[in-house]
């Protein structure tokens, strides 16, 4: 049961639903009420308050799959962030070139624990921005997207205090606020080495092959399928199908794309941005 309602989450965002839709009975739902995994409303729905719960929940029963139902392969990895959430100051960096995954399972750690997490793109992020969205949500859990191409690199010097010392500390009109983060720091990058030192230090690395095309249309067909966006799998897989053979492998375009296809009908529009996009017809 609750691997069905976190699945529904992560694919669709739903965090209600009605409790017939996964199959228990009142009482069973006031239990999970009870153990504060999930909030039972009107005897009817089941809200999703606390993701981290759920989450938490299914690692401790040690299965992982319905936490990363798009990331394919990756079973020991997708172990690892598990257990991490039951830690204290275990921070990790995924390391990868483009279409392996990294963004994938950042934003997966982050659904799983939106109710205690911030996602941070640092390539748009100021050091006193940063600051400031830590102290006003008071998170555990930091994910931080494009760690080795950041938009000011003095926000490493803000990131090396958070990872060293835990100290959030904020001067603004003559005032100084002050919290500790005590959690875990999540990144992504394409290369370690332009980030700095004393920051990659401190994580634990995870280095992420490129997803063969194979995993790249497999992946791409079920988030499209998964995530409502095409509910034809047949079209989806035309559409995932036509962009890998214009040399579009990025997982996010495909997805991109695939949003503006709602029928057979648009297999032409579909055509006319592939064109567009497809950079070897400027070879």
């Amino acid at each position: 049961m609750l691997e069905e309602f976190i699945k529904k989450y992560l694919l669709f965002g739903i965090e209600r639903i009605p409790i017939s839709d996964i199959g228990i009975d009142v009482e069973t739902a006031k239990v999970l009420n009870d153990l504060g995994l999930l909030q039972l409303t009107s005897n009817t729905y089941l809200e999703l308050k606390k993701p981290s719960a759920v989450a938490r929940s299914l690692c401790f029963l040690k299965k992982y799959d319905p936490l990363f139902p798009v990331i394919v392969g990756y079973e020991d990895v997708k172990e690892l962030i598990c257990r991490s959430f039951n830690e204290v100051g275990l921070n990790i960096l995924f390391i990868g070139p483009p279409a392996s995954g990294k963004t994938l399972f950042l934003e997966s750690i982050y659904m799983l624990n939106k109710d205690r997490a911030v996602y941070v793109d640092i390539s748009n992020t100021t050091p006193a921005g940063l600051l400031d969205l830590l102290y006003i949500s008071m998170p555990e859990i930091l994910c931080l997207d494009e760690l080795d191409k950041p938009y000011d690199r003095r926000v490493y010097y803000t990131l090396s205090n958070i990872l060293e010392y835990g100290n959030i500390i904020i001067t603004k009109y003559n005032k100084t606020m002050s919290f500790r983060f005590r959690g875990n720091v999540y990144g992504g990058a394409n290369t370690e080495n332009s980030i700095q030192e004393h920051i990659r230090d401190r994580f634990l690395k995870i280095y992420l092959r490129t997803y063969t095309i194979d995993e790249i249309r497999e992946i791409t067909t079920t988030a499209l399928v998964k995530f409502g966006v095409i509910p034809d799998a047949g079209l989806a897989a035309e559409v995932v199908d036509r962009c890998i053979n214009a040399g579009i492998i990025s997982i996010r375009d495909i997805i991109k794309i695939g949003k503006f296809v709602k029928s057979k009908e648009d297999i032409n529009l579909l055509n006319k941005i592939i064109y567009r996009l497809n950079k070897r017809r400027l070879v």
